[in-house]
């Protein structure tokens, strides 16, 4: 392999990072966010330095085992263009950023993406740490930035969720609610459950109901992210989640693409969240009135003799087998009694799920006080008092990501940081960076296996190649 050529790639990369963190630093005191901006590329640097130093000296000096499936190459490959997309994802936020301060204050840019900071750190404040408690490990920021479409940036570096949220947020606020559903991928991905373990280990720890091949193991991130994001934002998910239903195709609503439950099954997986709450349980079965509505208007779209099999069952994209929704999951609120979790998998997956949050997550909603539904309302009636809600959001200050030497913090006021055990480019992922502290050891006890040093490209995650999920892997 042309190990020099590599070198020198990521020589100029990381010149352009170098630069890229000047120039942010010479705005910290005066462009708003600005300091988390230019802490998380330092963070970048310094773990992408890692991730580099690790394959370059490691195939330099013939520590790494070679893979059966891979050349070094793709190694290479993977960190360099990974690094190149978070350089430009971190580049697009900035940028905007810069650019509603200069528009002034109170600008539509500036205050959408406002908003968008305190709902998604309102949503994350669920998650946060609180007297040793808590799902997430450490204390987290947030930062969202305009795309084309919501999605969460899985990054390991550091302690921040990155949320794109579109653009059409400046004046149609309930595409804000796209943020507590992309939180929950973040908790996921980062929080610990039971017994301190992360999810992994949690995994391993499911019935035996929720085999590999069942839907509510196969979808069960995405379950999760329902989940967390219903608990969060209480019922005007529910309806939100309906209408992106009817953004498919014919042809796609009632098929399983492996990861995403699908549309046509999955509005009851709101409906049964939020069933289980007396408080909202109301607004569940309106919810579900107006979905059997949606799935009516979809049935007209199809030949009659096709009606049934897109109402009531959804087929697997690969090999077309059909499975019915009343297997898998309960459609009617009555179905919601302890007995109906021992055979429907997504049940299964929805009551675990909540059960586990419940346990950790503080708890709350973005419509705390929202009263049982009046007799002139409807689900629709949810978007307004949604808007009211984001018209009278209370102000919270959003914690700063700060690098201080090799001090990593995270500063919600004044002379309060709390300071994180990590430094700058650290994940605080043990098959990361123990792998990492461990090269020297494995490699006089032998080469480092394949299965290990693959393990550090993909960076639990980190390597999607892509600021957003089309076409990639990224989260969504």
């Amino acid at each position: 392999m042309n190990l020099q050529m590599w070198k020198e790639q990521w020589d100029g990369l990381l010149s352009y990072l170098d630069e890229t963190n000047s120039y942010y630093e010479s705005l910290v005191e005066t462009v708003p966010r600005m300091e988390t901006i230019q802490a998380l590329t330092q963070c970048l640097r310094s773990f992408a330095l890692e991730q580099f130093d690790f394959l370059y000296k490691g195939v330099l000096q013939n520590q790494l085992t070679e893979s059966d499936k891979f050349f070094f190459d793709y190694a290479f490959g993977v960190t360099l263009d990974q690094v190149g997309y978070d350089v430009s994802v971190i580049e697009q936020a900035a940028n905007q950023r810069i650019r509603a301060h200069q528009l002034g204050e109170g600008n539509p840019i500036q205050r959408a993406l406002g908003v968008a900071d305190q709902l998604a750190y309102n949503a994350l404040d669920q998650a946060q740490p609180v007297n040793g408690n808590g799902m997430l490990r450490e204390h987290t920021t947030v930062l969202t930035y305009f795309q084309k479409s919501p999605t969460i940036r899985v990054i390991p570096y550091a302690p921040i969720v990155l949320v794109a949220i579109p653009q059409s947020c400046i004046t149609n606020q309930r595409d804000f609610l796209a943020i507590p559903h992309e939180v929950g991928h973040y908790v996921y991905r980062h929080g610990r459950f039971k017994f301190g373990e992360g999810i992994d280990e949690f995994l391993k720890t499911l019935p035996q109901s929720l085999a590999a091949e069942s839907v509510g193991r196969r979808w069960f991130e995405e379950i999760f992210a329902d989940v967390y994001g219903t608990l969060v934002a209480g019922p005007v998910m529910g309806i939100d989640f309906q209408d992106l239903m009817l953004e498919y195709s014919v042809d796609k609503f009632n098929t399983d693409d492996d990861d995403h439950p699908v549309p046509n099954l999955r509005p009851h997986i709101y409906i049964n969240v939020l069933a289980q709450d007396g408080i909202f349980s109301a607004w569940a079965e309106m919810l579900r009135e107006n979905w059997m509505e949606y799935i009516n208007r979809f049935s007209q779209k199809v030949e009659p003799k096709n009606r049934e099999e897109i109402s009531s069952k959804f087929k697997n994209e690969k090999d077309g087998r059909l499975t019915t929704i009343e297997s898998v999951v309960s459609t009617e609120i009555s179905q919601l009694e302890q007995a109906a979790y021992s055979t429907r998998s997504v049940d299964i997956a929805v009551n675990i799920i909540r059960d586990t949050l419940l346990k950790d997550i503080k708890g709350g909603s973005w419509t705390i006080d929202l009263a049982q539904p009046a007799a002139d309302e409807n689900a629709k009636s949810l978007y307004g008092k949604f808007d009211d809600y984001v018209g009278n959001l209370p102000s919270v200050q959003i914690p700063e990501l700060t690098v201080n030497g090799q001090v990593l913090s995270v500063v919600q006021s004044p002379g309060k940081p709390f300071q994180l055990n990590r430094k700058p480019g650290e994940t605080g992922l043990e098959k990361i960076d123990g792998t990492r502290k461990k090269r020297k050891e494995l490699a006089r006890e032998g080469k480092i296996p394949a299965e290990e040093w693959l393990r550090v490209i993909d960076g639990a995650g980190w390597a999607t190649k892509g600021p957003d999920c089309e076409g990639t892997t990224g989260v969504c």
